[in-house]
């Protein structure tokens, strides 16, 4: 927006395996809060697989450019979602799947109203292209967060309350500087001599990654 279409919606699957929007934008700032309320209520009481329902299905692109508006006005069932795309005053659609390995986790919907051309089959490959393109940033960015919260529990499985004697009281604090450094090689102890003397030390194993923290574990 505004390259492709005059608004648009991003949905993923998410984990109950529905389709959820997520984000979306619309090219006129009055009419985004609009854009927000059909994206909030438009898959509302819908089961059919038709439109986007049906490129979610197939993980092929669907796109209407004669009557979107009067095939929405079909397949709508909140009433919320109707009286919206008809005041962003829809005219032509295409909804892009987001696909990983050959499986659907979400759409790109680009929608024009009645001011602009329908989208030309150039559009429509440039936008199937734009989709192919985040899809593979959404994969990276679910894998690097899968690998990163695996990576944050074993380091704080390791990092459990420190032993201290009757006599000593030890408290720790485990913050990461920044959102982007959650896992790391830092690490910390506390403990008893058998002379009775309580030992305390901080550690830090040099990076900010999986192998910073396997080597944290073994030290």
């Amino acid at each position: 927006v505004p390259v492709l279409a005059d608004w648009s919606v991003v949905s993923l699957v998410g984990d109950d395996g529905e389709l959820v929007d997520v984000d979306w934008w619309h090219h006129d700032p009055a009419k985004r809060e609009l854009t927000g309320v059909f994206a909030a209520h438009r898959f509302e009481g819908r089961r059919e697989t038709r439109g986007s329902l049906e490129a979610l299905r197939s993980g092929k692109p669907f796109v209407e450019n004669d009557d979107a508006l009067g095939y929405a006005l079909e397949v709508l069932r909140s009433e919320e979602a109707k009286e919206a795309v008809r005041g962003l005053d829809l005219h032509a659609v295409g909804v892009f799947p987001l696909a990983i390995e050959e499986r659907v986790v979400g759409l790109i919907t680009l929608a024009r109203d009645a001011n602009r051309a329908p989208f030309s089959p150039a559009e429509i490959a440039a936008a199937a292209d734009l989709s192919r393109r985040a899809s593979r940033t959404l994969a990276n960015a679910q894998t690097f967060g899968r690998e990163r919260a695996l990576s944050e529990q074993l380091q704080r499985s390791l990092l459990t309350d420190p032993v201290a004697p009757e006599d000593v009281e030890v408290g720790v604090r485990y913050l990461a500087a920044s959102q982007a450094d959650q896992v790391g090689g830092d690490w910390y102890d506390a403990f008893a001599q058998p002379s009775g003397d309580t030992v305390i030390v901080v550690g830090d194993v040099v990076g900010h990654d999986t192998v910073a923290a396997t080597v944290m574990g073994q030290l």
